[in-house]
């Protein structure tokens, strides 16, 4: 008997805001046996200006599977 493939699904996020919003979707998803995420942060999350709130999505447990580098210019 084959063993059914978990489903891979991509998240984006670029604010701490946004991030608010996803926490309880991106949680459901972890947490989900047939389900696997790809976290992509970008934008605020990685700029010292805005609190680098990519340590915070890391503390909450979530896997940062890459980096996507954007210029702000504020």
């Amino acid at each position: 008997m084959m063993k059914a493939q978990k489903r891979k699904i991509a998240i984006f996020t670029g604010n701490r805001a946004e991030y608010g919003l996803q926490y309880p979707i991106i949680s459901a998803i972890a947490g989900h046996p047939h389900l696997e995420y790809y976290l992509f942060v970008s934008g605020a999350h990685l700029d010292e200006n805005f609190g680098y709130t990519k340590r915070e999505i890391e503390k909450d447990g979530f896997h940062v599977w890459k980096e996507i580098k954007a210029e702000i210019k504020a």
